[in-house]
């Protein structure tokens, strides 16, 4: 191989002259290592673009192969804490005051020393539990129904009922185009008989913000049942002259 002392480029030994500027080549040696050649540019350069592409592809596939671990140990974490998030959350519901399984009420009925000779179960028994049972069941339905009255009941037409019933002004709008009528309000009454909330359900429209108006600030004696005041949801009514 021949070297050409200015640009350091080699060349084959049947060549005298450079090729790029024509200085004479020096006489033939050793052939240069394969590092001096990369550097000189001997190689060609489809080898050092092949070897290029090579390392992109390698860099690549472990690219991807990092991704999919940790593709993988990410769903691997994630199942595994759903699974003790379940399994925490079961324990607490076993572990929950008032979760003792349900007691079999009819099993209960069957009692075995009762039975007749031919071993059947003595039905004349199970009647008198039953009837023991639909007695104790209705005493305490009574107790509840007087201990614990409903909290809302219906009033009907609730102006004898009030304590206080402002007059609602006439509006301009309706007075100008002499709108007249009633109008309907419901209201709710709470336990202190103050309107907590009031909506009309029926009248000309440009009557019936006024009588809202006016209703809530109506008042009402409260209304009692067992001696305890309940909530109750009923109408008031305004009339509308011009």
């Amino acid at each position: 191989m021949r070297t050409c002392p200015s640009c350091c480029k080699v060349f084959d030994d049947q060549i005298s002259f450079c090729l790029d500027d024509g200085s004479p080549l020096s006489e033939p040696g050793p052939a240069a290592p394969y590092s001096q050649a990369v550097a000189f540019g001997s190689l060609p350069a489809q080898t050092q673009d092949q070897r290029s592409y090579l390392l992109l592809v390698v860099a690549g596939l472990l690219f991807v192969v990092v991704l999919l671990l940790v593709g993988m140990v990410g769903t691997a974490w994630y199942f595994i804490s759903a699974v003790r998030r379940d399994t925490a959350a079961v324990n607490r519901i076993g572990q929950a005051p008032g979760n003792a399984p349900p007691t079999n009420r009819l099993g209960n009925l069957i009692d075995v020393s009762n039975t007749s000779p031919n071993g059947k179960p003595n039905f004349n028994s199970i009647n008198e539990r039953l009837a023991n049972l639909r007695g104790s069941n209705t005493s305490q339905t009574g107790d509840n129904t007087k201990s614990n009255p409903p909290k809302t009941i219906s009033g009907g037409v609730l102006n004898g009922k009030a304590t206080y019933l402002p007059k609602p002004p006439y509006p301009a709008a309706a007075r100008a185009v002499r709108a007249t009528g009633s109008v309907a309000v419901q209201v709710l009454i709470d336990k202190d008989g103050n309107v907590v909330s009031a909506s009309a359900v029926s009248g000309h429209p440009l009557l019936r913000a006024a009588a809202e108006s006016a209703a809530r600030e109506a008042k009402f004696s409260p209304t009692l049942i067992s001696g305890q005041p309940v909530t109750v949801s009923g109408i008031v009514t305004y009339n509308f002259v011009p």
